[in-house]
């Protein structure tokens, strides 16, 4: 069984899902707005732009050639899709969350799915899109031959996702997912239920390349991103000491910044 929209066509989700993470706003936290690290960050990062703000310019302007955009991981809201302007193009959602807020993103059409089984027939989309997601596949090869899958002959994969050898990633890798809920919570102020377990097996440039080339897909880009301590918000002093590390060797040495922005496309 299937249903069109415009430019896609749909076929029923299966049943099985994959963890996939609802996408949120990065917006300022309670713990930062007026206190000693708004002051630190201000100072020493009012001239950065975040890696959210890279990644939604990169998306608005790849949508403007697009007939059909895909989100992977949109959440809630689907806030990417939303932060399009003027856009004709049909623009698909598909999360693993149920409880989605469509009054939020008037004219996007929310699926529950599965990353592993996109419920789309072949060539659908000529612009997939993704934030905040790969870190969460359990098994990428899948997801990213499906994305080439869906995607259309010259249309291209944009993503954001945290880089591996960060040490916000390592530290996560190390630490029970179980207790990624409560942390991320105190560190930042994150509710817990919107924070979903980590593997980060799509997460470094090699590993990319190779899910890349494996799935028929070219890298056009792996930019690595600098990104202000944001996890470190909790505590003046903690903040400082990881703004040193990210002012010296994140700043000198590419490899370890905290996330890396991709474009990939299929020939």
């Amino acid at each position: 069984m299937t249903r069109s929209r415009g430019q896609f066509t749909m076929t029923e989700p299966p049943e099985a899902r994959t963890a996939g993470r609802a996408s949120a706003e990065l917006a300022d936290t309670p713990l930062q707005r007026e206190t000693l690290v708004g002051h630190i960050r201000r100072r020493l990062y009012a001239d950065l732009a975040s890696p959210r703000r890279r990644y939604r310019r990169e998306i608005v302007s790849a949508s403007e050639s697009a007939d059909a955009i895909l989100d992977i991981g949109c959440g809630y809201e689907a806030p990417d899709l939303a932060a399009i302007p003027n856009c004709d193009a049909d623009r698909v959602g598909i999360d693993m969350v149920s409880d989605f807020r469509p009054e939020r993103a008037p004219g996007v059409v929310f699926i529950v799915g599965n990353s592993e089984h996109l419920p789309f027939r072949n060539e659908s989309f000529s612009l997939v899109i993704c934030r905040s997601v790969l870190e969460h596949v359990v098994h990428p090869q899948r997801v990213f031959e499906e994305i080439s899958r869906v995607l259309k002959p010259g249309g291209q994969f944009r993503f954001l996702t945290p880089n591996r050898w960060d040490y916000v990633s390592l530290g996560a890798s190390v630490i029970p997912n179980s207790m990624h809920g409560r942390l991320v919570k105190a560190m930042t102020g994150r509710d817990e239920e919107d924070t979903f377990p980590t593997f980060y097996r799509a997460n470094s440039r090699n590993t990319l390349q190779r899910l890349a080339k494996d799935s028929g897909l070219v890298v056009e880009r792996l930019e690595m991103l600098r990104e202000h301590p944001h996890y470190l918000q909790f505590n003046p002093l903690a903040y400082l000491a990881g703004a040193a590390f990210e002012l010296t060797v994140q700043k000198l040495i590419p490899a370890s910044r905290p996330w890396i922005l991709g474009t990939l496309s299929k020939p």
